[in-house]
């Protein structure tokens, strides 16, 4: 659907209610300047693109709309051809943005569920990375050692987890393992 209105209060209700994929705004509205209603309009629909439109360009008005976050500054005359293009873009933009962002959920999702097992997990779990600092580390390693997460998790594991005299020789083994 693609509803029109003249007056910055209306489109600004009509995005609250709604939502939007694509607002073009004229930067001289009746009731206020497009330039000043578009962090509005990008807080009522974060994931939307906004063109805003002008026949009188002046270099405020485009620093404006690039701080607010508009997709594009068009001038007026434009060629339909040079705007279908914006559109279209806008559009890819905003497809590709809504797909990052569900994506982000879903990996926020798996990440907590994941942290869930991790931490009921009867076993002890500790996760290291290639220099052997620790990133993970659940409550039964916490039980086990004694440490709790805060004490561990950014330190190295073989001078947190290892006895002094077996260190190097766990680090050979490390180091072997990483060569494959």
């Amino acid at each position: 659907r693609v509803p029109g209105v003249h007056r910055a209060d209306r489109a600004l209700a009509m995005a609250r209610a709604e939502g939007f994929d694509l607002a073009m705004v004229d930067v001289n509205l009746p009731d206020a300047s497009g330039a000043d209603l578009l962090p509005a309009l990008r807080d009522a629909s974060p994931l939307g693109e906004v063109v805003l439109i002008t026949g009188h360009a002046t270099l405020d008005s485009a620093v404006a709309a690039v701080r607010g976050g508009a997709f594009q500054y068009v001038v007026k005359p434009f060629k339909v051809d040079e705007l279908v293009a914006t559109v279209e873009a806008a559009l890819r933009q905003g497809t590709l943005r809504r797909e990052r962002e569900a994506l982000a959920q879903q990996l926020a999702a798996s990440e907590r569920r994941y942290r869930d097992v991790v931490e009921s997990s009867k076993v002890l779990v500790v996760g290291i990375d290639s220099r052997g600092v620790m990133h993970l580390f659940n409550r039964r390693a916490a039980e086990l050692t004694g440490l709790s997460p805060e004490e561990a998790l950014g330190r190295s594991a073989l001078d947190v987890l290892i006895p002094a005299d077996a260190r190097e020789r766990v680090q050979s083994h490390v180091r072997a393992t990483l060569a494959g």
